[in-house]
């Protein structure tokens, strides 16, 4: 993924286990990435497999502009310096996606 990822950093793709649930604990029952979509959407996707989730996460990690500086989709966020909204300070969220408008 490195050599068809280049311009992304590994580190900022993480995998992250769950165990638990009603599905065998020795196999892979879904797969979910964070970020991505359109206005609306959930914020998350359901891959199938751990070769596919990883090709997406390193997809949706990709710099699409220069304008998105260090921001990618899927990234951790926490919102600070709100004036219009100074209840929403320290909330934590996902970067879902970069609107360069």
């Amino acid at each position: 993924l490195a050599q068809r990822f280049p311009q992304v950093d590994p580190s900022r793709v993480r995998v992250q286990h769950y165990r638990g649930g009603p599905c065998g604990s020795g196999e892979v029952a879904c797969c979910i990435v964070t970020g991505g979509g359109s206005a609306g959407s959930s914020g998350w996707s359901v891959a199938e497999g751990i070769v596919a989730a990883l090709e997406l996460a390193f997809s949706r990690a990709t710099p699409r502009s220069t304008e998105q500086g260090e921001f990618v989709c899927g990234q951790p966020v926490q919102l600070a310096g709100l004036v219009a909204r100074p209840d929403l300070n320290d909330a934590l969220g996902i970067a879902l996606r970069f609107d360069e408008s």
